[in-house]
């Protein structure tokens, strides 16, 4: 039987994901909507 080798994920990676990942992400997608509303787009 075969053992799968699972990456062991810190909380301090998880943090880094979040700030350098996901942070970007929403305020582009904030910036994005902004834009879309004051064009009259939505």
């Amino acid at each position: 039987m075969a053992r799968l080798a699972i990456p062991r994920v810190r909380i301090d990676q998880i943090l880094n994901v979040g700030w350098k990942v996901l942070m970007p992400l929403s305020v582009i997608n904030l910036l994005l909507v902004v834009v879309m509303h004051t064009g009259g787009l939505i």
